[in-house]
């Protein structure tokens, strides 16, 4: 089982990529932290392996948009209009 990560700890493991939290905490709409269960630069495929995670989860960008922004997209994954 994975241990449950800051999210500077998170964006230091896995820059530039989509991640999948459980147990997460956000502030307003930043991360916090959260245990990460799958991660990888598609996006697409790291939602595809987050639809059998059998609790609630986030998908976020750990990156940077072309812009500079911080590419934070939580998407929760109970949602069916998030789809």
């Amino acid at each position: 089982m994975s241990s449950k990560l800051s999210w500077h700890e998170i964006q230091s493991r896995y820059p530039d990529e989509w991640v999948t939290l459980t147990d997460y905490q956000i502030e307003g709409r930043e991360p916090v932290s959260g245990v990460v269960v799958a991660h990888g630069r598609d996006k697409r495929s790291v939602y595809q392996e987050s639809r059998c995670i059998e609790q609630r989860c986030a998908v976020i960008f750990t990156g940077e948009h072309e812009r500079g922004l911080l590419g934070v997209y939580v998407e929760d994954m109970d949602d069916p209009s998030s789809e």
